[in-house]
C-alpha cells in the first residue's frame, strides 16, 4: 500500500498566498491558513517569508496572490496588465486619538497625521506644521511619504524639506509613532488601519498621540494575482475560489473575530478602475516627491 509520505510526494505543489503588508497583516493570513486548508483542500498555503521578498517571488511566480499596497499594485498592472485586483478590506472605523473615520463601507483608508497630546492645540492641522520636525517611515510608503507630499502640493508648500525644520526617515510606521510619543520629533503620518492596530495594542502610543488631519481617502491595499498563467500555477478558478474565501470571512464567527483582530468589517471584490484616483494622486504629487527625495 501507498504510505502517506509517498501520497506527499506525489501530490501537487500547494499554491502560495503571502502578504508584503505591515506586521498586522502577519497574524492575519496565519489566523486564516486553516479555514483555507479547510474550505480549499490543502490547496493553498500562506507563504512566510520576509515582506521585503514578497514582491520579487510574485514576479517570479514563487507567490500567487499577494497582498500589496495599492502604489505597488498600480505600478506593476501599468507594467504588465496580467497583474489584477482580487479584493480588498473594508475597515470599521475605530479610533481612539481624536477621530473616527469614515469608511463609508468601502475599501478606502487614510493618512493619519500625528502630534503628541500636548502639541494638539498649538499644531492643529497640517499648515501649522510648518517649522516643525517630521518623521516619515520610507520613501516607499503611500500613507507615510506620497500622502503627505500631496498635501504640500495643494498647499503649494515645496518639498518636506522645505517646509519642515527637520526631517528624519525612522524605518517603520512603528517607530514614527513612537517617535511622536517619545517627543523626539513632532510629528508624523501613518497608515490610519495600522495605525488602529497599534493603538489597540499600545497604551503608551493611546495617551500621548493625537490625530489633526486624515489625508485621503485611498484605495485600500488589495491582494493581487497574474491571469493567463498557462498550467504554470493556480488557474483561475483556483484564485477565485481563494478570493471567495476572503469576502466571506465575516460570516462565520471564526472569520469575523480573525477580520475584528485587523479592525476590518469584511474583504469585497475590486477591480482594476478603483485605483484610478490613486493614479492621479501620484502623478499630482510627483514633483514634490521627486525633491523631497533629493
Amino acid at each position: 500500500p501507498i504510505t502517506e509520505t509517498e501520497i506527499l510526494m506525489h501530490a501537487p505543489a500547494p499554491f502560495l498566498f503571502g502578504t508584503k503588508q505591515g506586521r498586522n497583516t502577519l497574524s492575519f493570513c496565519n489566523s486564516i491558513q486553516p479555514i483555507v486548508n479547510t474550505l480549499l483542500e490543502g490547496k493553498w498555503h500562506w507563504l512566510q517569508e520576509d515582506h521585503i521578498k514578497m514582491l520579487d517571488l510574485f514576479k517570479q511566480d514563487q507567490c500567487h496572490v499577494l497582498w500589496v499596497c495599492g502604489v505597488d499594485y498600480v505600478r506593476l498592472h501599468d507594467q504588465d496588465a496580467t497583474i489584477v485586483p482580487l479584493v480588498a478590506p473594508i475597515m470599521d472605523g475605530t479610533n481612539s486619538v481624536g477621530c473616527t473615520h469614515n469608511y463609508a463601507d468601502k475599501p478606502i483608508y487614510f493618512s493619519d497625521v500625528v502630534v503628541h497630546k500636548s502639541s494638539a492645540d498649538t499644531t492643529p492641522d497640517f499648515p501649522s506644521l510648518r517649522g516643525h520636525s517630521w518623521a516619515f517611515n520610507e520613501h516607499v510608503s503611500h500613507s507615510g511619504f506620497n500622502l503627505p507630499c500631496h498635501r504640500l502640493t495643494q498647499l503649494r508648500m515645496g518639498s518636506g524639506t522645505d517646509f519642515f525644520s527637520s526631517v528624519v526617515k525612522s524605518g517603520s510606521h512603528y517607530n514614527s509613532l513612537h517617535m511622536v510619543a517619545d517627543k523626539k520629533v513632532h510629528a508624523a503620518a501613518c497608515d490610519s488601519t495600522i495605525l488602529t492596530y497599534e493603538l489597540s495594542r499600545d497604551v503608551h502610543l493611546r495617551d500621548n498621540l493625537h490625530v489633526i488631519e486624515c489625508l485621503g481617502p485611498s484605495p485600500m491595499p488589495p491582494f493581487i494575482t497574474k491571469i493567463g498563467r498557462d498550467g504554470r500555477g493556480p488557474s483561475e478558478s483556483d484564485t477565485a475560489a481563494l478570493a471567495d474565501v476572503l469576502t466571506g470571512l465575516h460570516q462565520s464567527p471564526t472569520g469575523k473575530a480573525i477580520l475584528a483582530g485587523l479592525g476590518i468589517k469584511r474583504f469585497v471584490s475590486v477591480c482594476d478602475k478603483d485605483y484610478n484616483a490613486l493614479r492621479a494622486l501620484l502623478e499630482n504629487a510627483a514633483p514634490a516627491m521627486e525633491m523631497w527625495k533629493d
